[in-house]
């Protein structure tokens, strides 16, 4: 998105590294320290024990804990 406009974003370290390529796109450190954040799902108590949603739950789960790792 900041790429398509005249836009500043803070980003994750990881995802600014996947454009550090782009010609586009400038990548700088903040002037200022940005403190850690916790990650964290929320959804519906209806969707609980759908399998469907359950299914994604664990995709994202094991996606962040390949990049964290």
């Amino acid at each position: 998105m900041a790429e398509q406009n005249d836009l500043i974003v803070t980003i994750p370290a990881k995802a600014a590294k996947l454009q550090a390529n782009n010609p586009r796109v400038i990548v700088e450190q903040p002037p200022f320290d940005i403190p850690p954040m916790a990650l964290k799902m929320a959804w519906s108590p209806l969707l609980q024990n759908n399998p469907a949603h359950q299914w994604m739950r664990h995709l994202i789960i094991e996606v962040a804990r390949k990049q964290v790792g």
